[in-house]
């Protein structure tokens, strides 16, 4: 490895770490302290990004991908592309209006995707880092929810405090840095670290108030543990210790609370009701628009994008039948090929984030995700561009 790959590697993990786990926090103590001017900080790691391709393009176009890399990065483009004319040519927004409804899913690829091309690098650096310095990435994580427990005054007042005019989606994008972070730190920790910085992953996320991303962070290193790595200790551990944790709950009187009530009372959970709504509605644009899909329905509708059916039919919703099953194919090859070759995924530990990043990402986008979602993007790109078919 040269130097030149280094330096490429090097960047491409400042980049990442800077989107996610610095962005989400500045995000959110922008909105909420008046010392902190008002910057859009995601600029910074995309300009980082284009620098990167710029500077380092022949370094990257000299490395072999597979064919699944390039599909999965076609269906990106070609999402935006069909999103973009689906604005600006068929529902006749104004082109800049089209390219802000875009933009935060396009610049968060771009931001994700320098990750993808020099992980051979990072991993060599993150196995090698006794210093823990991508560590220190939880930080302003855990500065925030601090900030905002005491701000709110309630066990959920980051919650609230994310809720407030001009930045609705920052809880969500806090939940999701607090999960990929996580995940990255589990796989490069050891010991007592690695349960250290797996708790304090589970606290940053619930106290983000986002259920989906602390169920399936949860349930992808329950997978990730048992079926790649067997590990029985960590069955019997883990699953002690959600029984107790729901048994306690319960007998608080828990039981509808928003973690709880999906398990004891799911059709009393506005959210839970929305969401049944909008698959019921997105099922009928399928039936209507079942060849090419109808990209923001939900924007013409609702006037915002978020009424969308939150699992994979988002994508045919959106973009058609045949790119909903190039992308199902994509998934399904991936899937059979890790199930099939569990040993060999278990003994190589440069593919562990990558195949923990997949089975987050996968089991989000199955129940929970839709296709504004950058790391189920990310997570296909990310594996399919590490060649899993080399032995």
């Amino acid at each position: 490895m040269n130097a030149n790959e280094k330096s490429h590697g090097k960047l491409a993990l400042i980049i990442f770490l800077l989107f996610v786990g610095v962005y989400p926090a500045y995000s959110y103590l922008k909105y909420n302290h008046n010392f902190l001017p008002w910057f859009p900080f995601i600029s910074i790691p995309f300009i980082f990004s284009i620098f990167y391709f710029i500077t380092f393009f022949n370094t990257i176009k000299k490395q072999e991908r597979g064919l699944f890399f390039w599909l999965s990065l076609l269906l990106f483009f070609y999402g935006s592309c069909i999103a973009f004319f689906s604005l600006f040519a068929v529902y006749d927004f104004s082109p800049v209006l089209a390219l802000k409804l875009l933009a935060a899913t396009v610049i968060q690829i771009s931001c994700l995707l320098p990750i993808c091309l020099s992980f051979d690098c990072i991993h060599q650096r993150l196995s090698e880092d006794r210093r823990g310095l991508v560590f220190l990435s939880l930080v302003p994580l855990i500065i925030v929810v601090i900030d905002g427990v005491l701000r709110g005054r309630e066990f959920y007042g980051t919650w609230e405090l994310y809720q407030q005019e001009g930045a609705p989606l920052v809880y969500l994008a806090m939940s999701d840095a607090f999960a990929v972070i996580g995940l990255l730190v589990y796989v490069y920790s050891a010991g007592f670290y690695k349960s250290l910085y797996f708790v304090i992953s589970l606290l940053g996320i619930y106290f983000t108030y986002s259920r989906s991303s602390l169920y399936f962070f949860i349930i992808s290193i329950f997978i990730f543990e048992i079926f790649l790595k067997r590990n029985i200790y960590f069955l019997f551990i883990s699953g002690l210790g959600a029984v107790t944790l729901f048994v306690v709950a319960l007998l608080n009187g828990a039981a509808d609370s928003r973690f709880l009530v999906l398990l004891t009372d799911p059709w009393s959970d506005p959210s839970f009701v929305g969401r049944l709504e909008f698959f019921k509605e997105g099922i009928e644009d399928i039936s209507n628009h079942f060849l090419f899909g109808n990209y923001g329905y939900e924007v013409l509708r609702d006037g915002d994008t978020g009424g969308y059916i939150h699992n994979f039919l988002s994508y045919w919703a959106a973009y058609g039948v045949l790119y909903f099953l190039v992308l199902s194919a994509i998934l399904f090859f991936v899937c059979l090929y890790i199930i099939r070759n569990l040993s060999f995924f278990r003994f190589n530990s440069f593919y562990h984030f990558p195949v923990l990043i997949f089975i987050y990402s996968f089991v989000s986008g199955m129940v929970s995700k839709a296709y504004v979602w950058p790391f189920l993007w990310f997570a296909v790109i990310f594996i399919c561009s590490l060649k899993i078919q080399r032995r």
